[in-house]
């Protein structure tokens, strides 16, 4: 066989059949743009970036018929895929790989011995499993080490991996930390960089306010860097950068800080300028007149709506008040229907919990039905979340502590409200006017193009990207409304709206009415929003274990008792829900919630993911089901003359034939764009226009640097502005470098869930922008940004966009 010809290296394999017929879900890219050389070097099994991993690993949806802990353990080899065989191996040898005989161990149970019937199966005791669990991971855990330890030895010598081929990580980069105030020096005040007098004073400020010191060590400005041709990256012109926030209202709040200061920074003479800097800070007065004009309307001074300060959110706390007055609507609601206004009580449902398992506390039924539907063991995916998401279940914490202070003791209520406890139908003597129905503002998405809500990526600079290519509708990032109601800053933040977003909505997330009710609330009074959305769909294990997410699909009671008090106290603006199917695949019931969502809770618009929770991404969207539920909801309105409210579907929209065929086949009157947009931002363009865009690698460019302006004035144009802007134009390019030119494809369309083998563009940029690897997705940013500090660092959500062991560095 050595004598056996070789495909070429730019050439692909001969085959009977195209190799992405062979291989079901692999992209169709045309054989010439193909890396066959990358292929045969280790790197050419087309990886798939599971996207249950960007909203938590997902879990099996299909039990084993035997489970993985009652296997013998050299039983693992009969489960394991056996490797293609090489070029050089005998055709008799790839066969054999599929057809060896199992071991000894298992042989004896299949076919007996000594002709005997075979042996009963042992049934291992609970240690015993877990005694094997742990074998198992260690036994994973030093092959992985031996493994890390080979590919470092085969580097040291000249190459990457076997064969010459970099060795991928699998899995996620748990609990990422990211340095956004890396390269700040000197932390000079704010009013000092404006060149004003700091009103509290050097014993009352904590900042800098040697000026002087500051400009001595100053970082000069950063200039944009773009390559001069497509085909050669190295050719560089470089040009300087106007500061986005100057421009936009005619001074910047940054001052000397702003990395972009030649924009409005002036030379003086020596000793001149404010404490003898030498500078001046320029404004532009007729920019100052039209800005100040649109201020009025309620932008702040980075041309934003719902910019919620700390006042602000003490305001909307209640901060100051007693308890009955901080949320008065939610309190009346939640007395009218008889229910705690904390669940905290000494009769809770928490205590009963705890006192159900000898004070133990209870875990949510989330794990439970995962193990009862065949999952895989929910004890070690328990330590994957706590690990993957410490701070936030220490923000949890923190409010279930805290929530006294926003919301009134139960007992305090009862002795002063509620009627006697003979009456068993007696309901608190509250005033109902407060929570009366109000005409709610009727929803017009009729032929608009909708995003959903994306955690990370989707935030307000990549949201008007979305809208400068068509998008119509646009959502907030997913909230949790306990720690809006604690006056998190982070969370409150992801109500910021931009002006160009005509139709804006705030979505959130919560398990119980006692925290969505009075979160919607604050927000009504708070915020300029178009609609309050309820996520119902989140299928994450973190949020769902909770009682949030889609396992509120299991509580319709609850959801109902939810959705009424937050349509109530939203007064005219209307609520909308994001649903899936339903927890299990094999049983569906959003044909039975959305009966009532109209009629009896006061939902303005439902949203249909075509998935079940247990499904995540990993198959189709399920339109006919949508179609089934579509009808259904029409049929209600009909019933009960009323207008139809809007129903969206969810799911597989990539292109814009699928998108068409969907909505038309399912009925619903449009479709949310989710991973498609993350994927390319400018599929509204494509959907509205019916065309498939062969977008230039120079045209993906620009838009980069479309968002990277945005994301300069939405975070700031200084240091930790830079670093932040950066951050998130990384968590971007992890979607976008997914995206296979269309002029590379055989055939169109191609399927979001399609496998691409490495291969390059039709230029240099064009290759690296279809990089997977995070190194080069900071040289993509380095053109806009600049190099980031030395002690600044980038960890990508997958180690299999990683290079080598280390975090992408400064």
């Amino acid at each position: 066989m050595a004598d056996q010809q070789q495909p070429a290296a730019d050439s692909a394999p001969a085959a009977d059949v195209p190799y992405y017929d062979a291989k079901p879900g692999v992209a169709a890219i045309k054989p010439e743009y193909v890396l066959w050389e990358k292929m045969r070097h280790g790197q050419g099994s087309a990886v798939r970036v599971d996207d249950d991993a960007a909203e938590a690993r997902g879990r099996g949806a299909v039990a084993q018929k035997t489970p993985r802990d009652e296997r013998p353990p050299d039983a693992e080899s009969t489960t394991s895929t056996p490797a293609p065989a090489t070029t050089d191996a005998p055709a008799e040898a790839s066969s054999s790989t599929l057809t060896h005989s199992p071991p000894s161990s298992v042989a004896g149970q299949v076919d007996g011995a000594d002709g005997e019937p075979p042996a009963k199966k042992v049934r291992l005791s609970g240690a015993q499993k877990k005694a094997a669990a742990r074998a198992r991971s260690e036994a994973a855990w030093q092959a992985k080490k031996a493994e890390k330890q080979a590919a470092k030895e085969a580097k040291a010598e000249g190459g990457e991996g076997a064969g010459g081929g970099r060795v991928k990580q699998n899995g996620q980069n748990k609990g990422r930390m990211f340095n956004n105030r890396a390269g700040v020096n000197i932390k000079l005040c704010t009013a000092t960089a404006q060149f004003r007098d700091c009103t509290r004073g050097p014993q009352g400020c904590r900042w800098s306010h040697d000026l002087k010191a500051y400009l001595d060590s100053r970082e000069p400005d950063v200039p944009i860097s773009l390559p001069t041709s497509d085909n050669s990256l190295d050719e560089r012109e470089e040009s300087a950068r106007a500061c986005p926030l100057y421009e936009l209202t005619g001074e910047c709040p940054f001052g000397v800080k702003c990395r972009f200061g030649a924009s409005h920074l002036k030379k003086l003479g020596e000793g001149e300028g404010f404490q003898g800097c030498g500078w001046e800070l320029m404004v532009d007065e007729e920019k100052q007149k039209k800005w100040a004009e649109l201020k009025k309307e309620g932008l702040s001074e980075r041309g934003e709506l719902n910019v919620v300060v700390a006042e602000r959110i003490r305001a909307a706390r209640g901060v100051g008040l007693a308890k009955e007055d901080r949320y008065p609507l939610t309190t009346a609601y939640l007395l009218s229907i008889g229910e705690p206004l904390d669940i905290r009580d000494a009769g809770g449902e928490n205590n009963r919990k705890k006192d159900a398992n000898n004070g133990k506390g209870n875990k949510r039924g989330g794990r439970n039905l995962e193990k009862k539907e065949g999952t895989e063991d929910a004890g070690a995916q328990e330590k994957t979340e706590e690990e993957l998401s410490k701070e936030l279940e220490e923000a949890a914490e923190r409010a279930e502590e805290e929530a006294a202070a926003a919301s009134m003791q139960v007992e305090q209520v009862a002795e002063t409200t509620t009627t006697p406890a003979k009456d068993p139908d007696a309901r608190p003597d509250v005033d109902l006017s407060l929570i009366r129905n109000v005409e709610k503002k009727r929803l017009d998405f009729r032929g608009k193009l909708y995003m959903a809500p994306l955690t990370t990526v989707g935030n307000l600079p990549f949201r008007r990207l979305a809208g400068d290519f068509g998008n119509d509708i646009s959502i907030s990032e997913m909230g949790l409304s306990q720690e809006f109601l604690n006056g998190n800053g982070n969370e409150w933040s992801l109500v910021r709206r931009h002006p160009s977003e005509k139709l804006f909505g705030v979505q959130i997330c919560g398990s119980r009415p006692q925290t969505l009710v009075p979160a919607a609330e604050a927000i009504a009074k708070t915020c300029d929003i178009d609609f309050l959305d309820i996520n119902c769909g989140c299928p994450i294990d973190l949020v769902f274990n909770k009682g949030a997410g889609s396992a509120l699909l299991g509580h319709a009671s609850k959801l109902g008792k939810s959705l009424v008090g937050m349509s109530k106290v939203l007064g005219e603006i209307p609520l909308t829900i994001k649903i899936r199917n339903g927890i299990s695949h094999n049983a569906p019931v959003a044909h039975k919630l959305v009966t009532k969502m109209q009629t009896e809770w006061g939902v303005s618009a439902v949203t249909l993911h075509g998935r079940s929770r247990q499904q995540r991404y990993k198959t189709k969207a399920d339109y006919a089901y949508i179609g089934q539920v579509v009808k259904t909801l029409r049929e209600t309105a009909a019933d009960n003359d009323l207008q139809p409210i809007p129903i969206f579907g969810n799911g597989d929209a990539y292109d814009f034939r699928t998108y068409y065929e969907n909505t038309e086949s399912s009925g619903v009157d449009g479709i949310m764009i989710a991973r498609g947009a993350l994927v390319k931002p400018w599929i509204f363009t494509e959907i509205k226009e019916r065309r498939d865009w062969d977008i230039s690698s120079r045209e993906r460019l620009d838009m980069i640097g479309k968002l990277v302006n945005y994301g300069l004035e939405h975070w700031g144009s200084d240091t930790q502005g830079l670093n932040t802007t950066r951050r998130f134009l990384l968590e971007s390019l992890s979607f976008q470098h997914r995206y296979v030119p269309v002029g590379l494809l055989e055939r169109l369309p191609a399927s979001l869930n399609d496998r691409a083998y490495p291969y390059k563009g039709r230029d240099e940029l064009e290759t690296l922008l279809a990089s997977d690897q995070s190194v080069d997705w900071i040289k993509i940013s380095n053109m806009f940004l600049g190099p980031p500090p030395d002690d600044w660092s980038f960890a990508p959500k997958h180690k299999s966009n990683a290079q080598g062991d280390s975090d992408a560095q400064g």
